[in-house]
């Protein structure tokens, strides 16, 4: 798992360098990874991990905008989402436009 604390930010930071295929390969396994460290730790009864179940779906749809190349979600009020368009003009749209 890239971000053993579910944080996007670290795990946009270790991307920067990835394909769109590999980007989406990373995404959906790290999805899945967050989600089975948040339902470990919601069997041990364990608090402070709600954010993987948050970080989790943050990947799907930022993985579900890649495969599809539609917009992500707008969610003006949300700094994460506000990361991932940051993350996708900086790293992904020179790409695409290179192809």
């Amino acid at each position: 798992m890239i971000s053993e604390s579910c944080d996007i930010k670290e795990f946009l930071d270790a991307a920067k360098n990835k394909d769109i295929s590999e980007l989406i390969l990373l995404a959906d396994r790290e999805a899945l990874e967050a989600w089975r460290m948040s339902r470990r730790h919601k069997k041990r009864n364990e608090k402070g991990m709600g954010d993987c179940g948050r970080y989790e779906t943050l990947l799907k749809e930022f993985t579900r905008y890649l495969r599809s190349a539609n917009s992500l979600p707008k969610k003006s009020n949300d700094p994460l989402y506000s990361t991932l368009h940051q993350f996708h003009e900086k790293h992904l749209s020179s790409k695409s436009s290179r192809a």
